[in-house]
């Protein structure tokens, strides 16, 4: 499903047998300049996420044990760098 936060409605609602890959029904990357893309695990793509940080949008996903990511920055929920946890 596909939900706009801003008027907290669905705008579009898929769904697909349990054979059909999930990656396939992803939203085009350019097409998310100035929006988040929640997903879950399964849709772990870093390809597709790559572009989507270049369209200008945004991601939230599930990782799975195996993703080993770099962190750039963090900050606490003060707004204070936590540098300890920067590579």
């Amino acid at each position: 499903m596909t939900m706009s936060l801003l008027d907290d409605l669905p705008t579009k609602l898929l769904v697909t047998p349990d054979t059909a890959p999930e990656r396939e029904h992803l939203p085009k990357a350019e097409t998310l300049t100035g929006s988040l893309l929640m997903a879950d695990a399964g849709y772990i793509d870093h390809k597709y996420m790559g572009k989507v940080a270049t369209n200008g949008g945004h991601y939230l996903m599930r990782a799975t044990n195996s993703t080993n990511p770099v962190i750039v920055a963090a900050q606490n929920r003060r707004e204070k760098a936590v540098s300890k946890l920067v590579e």
